[in-house]
């Protein structure tokens, strides 16, 4: 473009006074275009000319240099942390792995300069680390180091979840997408600043939380206490939960989440348990009953059937924005390993599992061995509610409670009914369009050439709830790193590639925020 506007300019060039002028007005005319050309290619922050300028994108390049030659290291660093067996739900509960994992993560932050570092709540708690930048802008990036339960040879496992292994282009083992790669990740990024010899140009502020994965029981006390004037969140603008994955093919930034509300109903009778033969017919039956209060949840589709539940108000998402979306719901029916979803319109599938309610039945267990012919003493049952954001959580278990109590008494039966709410977490949502969200669209274009989508998650990530809702003048997003086929629950893994792009994408909204 410049040869082209220069050549134009000698093939023209006039030899009156008023030419003259033409010719500086056209100078200056054609300069400012290509400022502003190489400002838009810069991905869209304010352009500085001078050596400033040149050498802010000299230094983010070393940086990016590294992330790219060092994957190896990265994939090391990962394999360490998954080594950790930080489990921490249920009765596979690991206390001692959740502790180990808090005090890696402790070390590799000091190890890479957050030099402020303090553990919030009871054990395994909350580790809140700082690193000052040069400037006075902050950023919080939350993540979490726990992870579900996995065995060698259940759920899909061929090998020891917890010893990572790379597998073609992916990489395998239990917390390698959630939440691993980012917590680790973000560590990482930081160690090749460090090697780079390229200071921070912004304050950079971590949560590692080590319980995400049981609803994050002491997180929102946390987040309010820390909040406060001069705690560890106060002052901070920009906050993204590193957390979920794609819904698609194409990175996403994720601008609203689902709630849960998590439920554990126990009937029991009998002191023991009996011989179907003996007393079959004679006697009210524990795993009976749990089956018929759990079929009075819901139509078989996941649509919520509680009684009095229509009555909890929450707003809708915009149909026209879920069409924006371009769900393919072949391609989605294939992922989740169905024939048929409970709707083949598109933006109807989204609105049933990003923007509805829905119930879920995870498991019911009876005391009686399952080749037994014996009649169960006791049953056992768990289920969860997904909820929009704005639906009231505490409204939600209150009427599920009614509902099960009510069917209960129904039966009139001596039979006992105990129900536990285990755990309560809000939906979250945002609109886009604020700064936090332009900076991480030009850093994933950036890191990856092609732009985010703004996308939901069915799932829950109470945090984003919790931030911003304590922080009303910060603007929070989840920003995920891992893909939709990482199945991070399952037989878990994460591409080498989401690794690669998603540690250049870190970077990059470091240098974009810096820009501000």
């Amino acid at each position: 473009m410049a040869r082209g506007g220069n050549s134009f300019l000698r093939r023209n060039e006039p030899r009156s006074a008023g030419g003259k002028r033409l010719v500086w007005m056209l100078l200056v005319i054609v300069t400012s275009f290509l400022m502003l050309s190489f400002r838009r290619l810069a991905g869209g922050s304010d352009f500085q000319p001078g050596s400033s300028r040149v050498t802010v994108e000299n230094d983010i390049n070393k940086v990016l240099g590294l992330i790219d030659s060092k994957q190896d290291e990265l994939i090391k660093w990962l394999s360490d942390a998954v080594r950790i067996q930080s489990v921490s739900v249920g009765e596979m509960r690991n206390n001692s792995g959740l502790d180990s994992a808090r005090e890696f993560y402790i070390n590799l932050a000091k190890r890479v300069g957050l030099d402020e570092i303090k553990v919030a709540g009871s054990n395994p708690g909350t580790v809140l680390a700082k690193r000052r930048g040069q400037a006075s802008k902050s950023v919080l990036v939350y993540v979490h180091w726990d992870v579900q339960p996995a065995a060698n040879g259940q759920g899909g496992w061929d090998h020891d979840p917890f010893d990572a292994q790379v597998q073609g282009d992916r990489l395998f083992g239990r917390g390698v997408s959630d939440d691993k790669a980012a917590a680790i990740g973000w560590l990482w990024v930081l160690e090749q600043f460090n090697k780079a010899g390229v200071p921070l140009s912004v304050d950079i502020r971590i949560m590692a939380e080590g319980e995400e994965e049981i609803g994050s029981p002491q997180l929102k006390q946390v987040v309010d206490m820390e909040s406060l004037e001069g705690g560890f969140l106060s002052g901070v603008k920009y906050m993204m939960v590193s957390d979920g994955s794609f819904v698609s093919d194409r990175p996403c930034v994720v601008q609203g989440t689902r709630g849960v509300v998590h439920f554990y109903v126990s009937v029991s009778g009998a002191s023991r348990d009996l011989h179907s033969g003996t007393f079959g017919g004679g006697v009210y039956e524990p795993l009976s009953e749990m089956s018929m209060l759990m079929t009075s949840l819901s139509d078989g589709k996941g649509t919520v059937m509680v009684e009095g539940f229509n009555e909890i108000k929450y707003p809708r998402i915009d149909r026209e924005e879920l069409k924006q979306f371009g769900l393919d719901v072949s391609a989605w029916e294939r992922q989740a390993g169905t024939e048929k979803a409970t709707t083949r319109v598109p933006e109807a599938l989204l609105e049933r599992v990003w923007g509805s309610p829905s119930v879920s039945v995870h498991g019911i267990r009876s005391s009686a061995d399952f080749e037994a012919a014996a009649i169960s003493g006791n049953a056992n049952a768990h289920f969860s509610i997904r909820i929009p954001a704005g639906m009231n959580p505490d409204e939600v278990a209150e009427a599920t409670v009614r509902h099960l109590t009510s069917k209960f008494e129904a039966f009139k039966t001596p039979n006992k009914l105990e129900i536990n709410v285990a755990q309560k977490a809000p939906g979250f949502s945002v609109q886009a369009g604020s700064q936090l969200h332009a900076a991480i669209s030009r850093a994933v274009k950036r890191a990856r050439n092609v732009g985010p989508e703004n996308a939901r998650l069915g799932g829950a990530i109470p945090v984003a709830a919790f931030l911003s809702t304590a922080n009303p003048e910060s603007e929070v997003l989840v920003l995920p790193i891992g893909g939709r086929a990482d199945n991070a629950h399952g037989h878990e893994s994460i591409s080498r590639q989401d690794l690669h792009y998603g540690t250049r994408t870190f970077a990059l909204i470091l240098d974009e925020l810096s820009r501000l």
